[in-house]
C-alpha cells in the first residue's frame, strides 16, 4: 500500500508543504479548526474521531498543532492508520510517494528533467514545456510539491 511507504519515507520538505496547505491563516500553527478540517475533509474522519486525534496530536495542549507536533505524527504513520483509500489524504500520500520517486536529487522540487521523466508515464508526455509553465507558479523553473499537488487530478 502506498500510504504505508509514505509514512516511512516522506521528507520534511514535503510534509512542510502539506502543513502549509492547511495553515490557512499563515500562523505557523494548525489551529484546532484548521486541523479538524484536514482530518474530516481529507481523511474522512467522523467528528468524534477527529477530535480524539486532535487531542492526541496537540502534545503541549496549547490549542494548536505546531509543525514540530505535526511532523512526527505524520512520519510515524499515525496520520494514515484510519484513512480510506478513497480519501483525498490517501491520494495526497500516493502523490508524495510519486513526487519522491521523481525528485531523484532530493531537492524538494522536480527540475525540468525530473518532470519530463515523470510525464513519460502519462498521456501528457508531449506537453512538458506547456505543463511546466502552467504549474510553475513562482517561475523558478521547477515544480515544488505544492505546485505538483495542483496537477494530481489531471493524472
Amino acid at each position: 500500500m502506498a500510504a504505508e511507504t509514505t509514512s516511512q519515507e516522506v521528507s520534511e520538505i514535503v510534509v512542510k508543504s502539506l502543513f502549509d496547505k492547511y495553515d490557512e491563516d499563515g500562523s505557523g500553527t494548525l489551529e484546532r479548526e484548521e486541523f479538524l478540517k484536514l482530518l474530516k475533509d481529507d481523511m474522512d474522519l467522523e467528528d468524534e474521531s477527529a477530535i480524539t486525534c486532535y487531542n492526541a496530536v496537540d502534545k503541549d495542549g496549547d490549542g494548536g498543532i505546531s509543525f514540530e507536533e505535526f511532523l512526527p505524527w505524520f512520519q510515524t504513520g499515525e496520520a494514515i492508520k484510519t484513512v480510506s483509500k478513497t480519501s483525498r489524504f490517501y491520494k495526497i500520500c500516493e502523490a508524495v510517494v510519486k513526487f519522491q520517486q521523481c525528485d531523484t536529487d532530493r531537492s524538494g522540487c522536480m527540475d525540468k528533467q525530473e518532470f519530463t521523466a515523470f510525464l513519460q508515464s502519462t498521456k501528457f508526455k508531449d506537453n512538458v514545456d506547456e505543463l511546466l509553465e502552467k504549474l510553475d507558479e513562482d517561475g523558478d523553473g521547477n515544480v515544488s510539491f505544492k505546485e505538483f499537488l495542483g496537477c494530481i487530478n489531471w493524472f
